[in-house]
């Protein structure tokens, strides 16, 4: 049996919300590992998540507190597989070569930022942005999550919520 990752980014939550607990009931009470890369803005959101192991980034709408708490890039083991996890920075158009090249020897490199799902390979690097969990708007969930499942090999996908 493998290890389920659920990927999350850019949930941009100022505090719990409904939304939230939601989305840990429908999507990560069942996760082996939780993955936020970055725009969480609030250790509370943090501290829910932690119900599960947790990795975390911090990314550049995150306040001091949660900067000076949480790394700006991490690497991870899980199986036989490298994990990088950043954030990202700057214009949609280029983030995934960007975030590329701040990491050598990995297999699979999780980022955030642009809000968009992207889940490729390239140079042999599974290339995976979740999305945005959208938690704050009124009404439904919105947005998208990922999974990862890690096994003898490494199967991603986008989930929209």
């Amino acid at each position: 049996m493998g290890t389920k990752i659920m990927v999350l980014s850019d949930t941009h939550l100022h505090e719990l919300s409904p939304h939230l607990e939601e989305l840990y009931e429908r999507y990560l009470k069942d996760a082996d590992l939780i993955v936020h890369a970055g725009d969480v803005v609030s250790q509370v959101v943090l501290d829910y998540l932690s119900q599960k192991p947790l990795k975390v980034v911090a990314g550049n709408m995150d306040p001091f507190e949660i900067k000076e708490a949480y790394p700006s890039k991490l690497t991870f083991q899980v199986g036989s597989f490298r994990f990088g996890l950043i954030h990202g920075w700057g214009a949609a158009w280029d983030l995934p070569n960007r975030v590329l090249r701040e990491f050598t020897d990995v297999q699979v490199l999780i980022f955030g930022h642009s809000h968009e799902p992207y889940c490729e390979y390239k140079k042999e690097v599974l290339l995976f942005n979740p999305g945005a969990a959208n938690l704050r708007k009124k009404g439904a969930l919105a947005g998208s999550i990922g999974v990862i499942e890690v096994s003898s090999k490494i199967e991603a996908r986008i989930i929209k919520i």
